[in-house]
């Protein structure tokens, strides 16, 4: 049987905090495929947070615009926020221990969060599945920079 003294668990998990607590730019790079793949299934869903469906387009938007999925006219808001290495249009910045994810397009937050004349279509939210994606994806990396190095 093999067995680890406290003193030395300690060593090893506070091993574990200090390089948790640096930056952690190549861990959360990692993330983005998943983060953008997440944000795809939230435009091909069409639901917001809780399960509900986007509000379809007033007849109005269909007359003035044509038939089109929902929040998709010409696809730059999907691109701005479902591409993992980014658009113009993107907004993701990686600042060491925090990623930043959005668009810099206006309407963007008009249809994430409505208006008076716009329903909201929330598009811009976590998933239980790519919050579970995101926590695999760190834990490998954790395996196998951290814990693979101690």
């Amino acid at each position: 049987m093999t067995t680890i003294e406290l003193e030395q668990l300690e060593g090893i998990l506070d091993g574990v905090v200090d390089k948790l607590d640096g930056d952690m730019s190549e861990a959360l790079d990692l993330c983005r495929a998943d983060i953008a793949g997440m944000f795809m299934d939230i435009f091909h869903r069409a639901q917001d947070a809780g399960g509900t469906a986007w509000p379809e387009h007033a007849p109005e938007t269909v007359r003035q615009y044509g038939p089109h999925p929902l929040l998709i006219l010409t696809t730059a808001l999907m691109q701005s926020v479902t591409t993992d290495f980014g658009t113009g249009d993107s907004v993701i910045e990686n600042q060491g221990r925090e990623l930043a994810w959005g668009t810099s397009l206006e309407y963007g937050g008009y249809n994430n969060y409505g208006t008076s004349r716009i329903p909201p279509r929330e598009f811009l939210y976590w998933t239980d599945d790519g919050a579970d994606a995101v926590v695999e994806t760190l834990g490998k990396w954790v395996d196998e920079n951290i814990l693979g190095k101690l």
